[in-house]
């Protein structure tokens, strides 16, 4: 990489922005093909009944409150899933490049996983 010029640090927080609503609308799709199936986990787990099915309780689901029953709680759980989602996709983006720049290349090469006790810069975990 180049040196870093100004008008690569106004593309770079425009770039962030962008992930960042990228990152909400990420979290909103997601939410809206999740949540029926965290509905239905949460109903197995909060009324236990021995011998009911995955099927049976989203079938109770159902028959309750028809389709909206199983977006339940979903405003509540759209707004943490999309503040989570926008600010964490551009951190995830952002600050690794940031890390190599600051952390000196003799320091990563010595520095080994506690994983699976690879060079942590080979690591893939």
């Amino acid at each position: 990489m180049g040196p870093k010029t100004p008008s690569h640090a106004y593309s770079m927080a425009y770039d962030v922005g962008s992930m960042a609503l990228l990152g909400a609308g990420r979290g909103i799709v997601s939410l809206i093909l999740e949540h029926p199936f965290d509905v239905v986990k949460t109903r197995a787990q909060a009324h236990y009944v021995q011998g009911s099915t995955i099927p049976q309780i989203a079938k109770e689901v159902y028959a309750q409150n028809g389709i909206r029953g199983f977006y339940s709680g979903a405003s509540m759980n759209a707004l943490r899933v999309t503040f989570k989602s926008a600010y964490r996709w551009p951190v995830m983006v952002t600050f690794p490049p940031l890390l190599d720049r600051a952390i000196p290349v003799e320091i990563l090469a010595r520095a080994r996983c506690k994983t699976c006790s690879d060079r942590a810069v080979n690591c893939i975990f």
